[in-house]
């Protein structure tokens, strides 16, 4: 047999090129254990809490029933869940585990009785991929003792994050080009990651380790990149056959309270604040995922922004009563305006704060992209203005307003008299600025939950889209536009089973 031909550490499948039509997921409770068992087929299965701490909920994604039926498939487990057994056997198979589904809105007043518990076990939580290109996301789990996951097959991809585990952690890559994104994780016990014979790509970082750490990769070009953690016990990288690489300076970048001990891994691999990214090629936005295992959920997340936001037809919005957005924004002088590489970003002072329901929301900055990245009804805007704000648990709320070519706008002016570019960086608005002047009169707004635009992708992030637009004239906008350079708008990305609420208030 022809050996298969192996892309590069981080190739990825894309979901719509799967052939085999979604089959049926299988869930039988057994005292505190549960059992799952998925067929031939390429299943997608989602895994979260219910309404209690003793109900477990199974949700077939993209077609795949459960127990036969279409409709989600709730286990109580008297006493609690102790084992969770996957086996999710042949073909292209996608596996979601996490506190809360991602059907629900994770936004302001609506959060849901179970957001905040993780998702438990007493024991363990083991999981088989079986053959097949798969896909595994794990969040804000606290498994009792160990997480055992085994990619199987095929080019896997596997993301676990905000992940604590009482136990051993065990991650087995087998054949194929894989792709492992640990992300703030705790663990107790000893963690062993073995890759298989393809180009795998492993990240690890923010995360604790108080035992010893076991790395090693097999055969293939392979990538390790480890960033700002704690390893109390010993960090053991190793490379295999190939051209294998490690972060630069590794040593200099975490806590290593016992030896480091690497073999066949060059020391030059770039960091992750070292990675960029584009909007064009094979730096963008359909490779993001491709360029650092940290960059993983802009490809396999289900809660990616931007989305279109219908107001007819499927999907289209649910009118609902939102909450009202408070903001209580500073006049100030002398702003720092910058081209960060990517768009021109206002980083205001702090003070200026968005109140949700008694949440207060701290302004971080402005940025701008060329087009809009949300359409609306299908329909692209010629700019879109986000600003991201932040409360101090470190949830994330973007208040976006769209624009449209119009008017000329007074309280934009002091922006544009003031652009940064890619030649001159830094630049300083004198003001005063106002940002709540740069918002539409009309305040209706779309509510989903989403992501950042750009990479890392990180989700739950709480999106308010004006839905009407405020004009600026063509001069404003071509001004604008100049100072980004080149389009920076990522394509709208699936809704899944996400809800898109718009305020109904009159």
């Amino acid at each position: 047999m022809p050996q298969r031909h192996r892309s590069s550490p981080l190739r990825l499948e894309q979901l719509e090129d799967r052939v085999v039509p979604a089959g049926n997921i299988s869930v039988v409770t057994m005292g505190t254990t549960v059992l799952v068992n998925g067929d031939s087929a390429n299943n997608g299965l989602e895994i979260s809490l219910g309404t209690s701490a003793n109900q477990v909920v199974f949700r077939g994604l993209d077609g795949t029933t459960v127990n036969g039926g279409s409709t989600p498939v709730t286990q109580t487990v008297t006493g609690g869940l102790a084992h969770l057994r996957i086996n999710l056997a042949g073909g292209n198979d996608n596996l979601v585990i996490a506190n809360r589904s991602a059907a629900d809105t994770h936004w302001p007043g609506f959060t849901a009785p179970t957001a905040a518990n993780p998702f438990t076990t007493s024991r363990e939580i083991s999981i088989d991929m079986g053959t097949g290109n798969d896909t595994v996301q794990l969040n804000n789990l606290d498994v009792g003792g160990d997480l055992t996951l085994n990619l199987g097959t095929g080019d896997d991809t596997a993301v676990a994050q905000n992940v604590t585990v009482a136990g051993d952690v065990s991650v087995d890559g087998s054949d194929g080009n894989d792709s492992l994104l640990l992300e703030s994780l705790a663990v107790t016990g000893d963690t062993t990651l073995t890759g298989g014979k393809g180009k795998d790509g492993y990240g690890i970082y923010n995360s604790e380790f108080d035992q010893d750490v076991f790395v090693t990769l097999n055969r293939g070009s392979d990538q390790v990149a480890v960033e700002h953690n704690h390893f109390h016990g010993l960090l053991n990288l190793k490379g295999g056959l190939g051209t294998n690489q490690m972060t630069r300076d590794l040593g200099g970048i975490n806590t290593i309270d016992d030896t480091l001990d690497t073999d066949k891994l060059a020391n030059n691999l770039k960091r992750l604040s070292e990675v960029d990214f584009s909007y064009t090629g094979d730096t963008g936005p359909a490779d993001w995922g491709k360029l650092a295992p940290a960059f993983l959920l802009t490809t396999i997340g289900r809660q990616q922004s931007p989305i279109d936001l219908k107001t007819t037809g499927t999907g289209a919005a649910v009118s609902t009563n939102l909450p009202t957005l408070d903001f209580n924004f500073n006049a100030e002088t002398n702003v720092p305006f910058v081209y960060n590489g990517h768009t021109v970003q206002i980083n205001y002072p702090t003070g200026s704060t968005l109140d949700i329901n008694g949440d207060d929301f701290t302004l971080l900055n402005i940025v701008f992209h060329a087009p809009s990245e949300h359409t609306i009804d299908g329909a692209s805007f010629a700019l879109e203005m986000q600003m991201t704000l932040k409360d101090t648990d470190g949830n994330v709320v973007i208040v976006s307003t769209l624009i449209k070519a119009g008017a000329a706008n007074t309280a934009y002016q002091p922006i544009v008299d003031n652009l940064p570019d890619a030649t001159h960086t830094s630049k300083t608005i004198p003001g005063p600025i106002q940002p709540e002047d740069l918002l539409p009169t009309d305040r209706t707004y779309f509510a989903y939950t989403g992501s950042l635009t750009t990479p890392p992708g990180t989700e739950g992030v709480a999106w308010a889209v004006f839905k009407t637009p405020v004009e600026l004239s063509q001069a404003q906008i071509d001004a604008i536009k100049t100072a980004i350079g080149p389009s920076n708008a990522r394509p709208v990305q699936p809704v899944n089973d996400r809800v898109v609420f718009i305020d109904s208030t009159p």
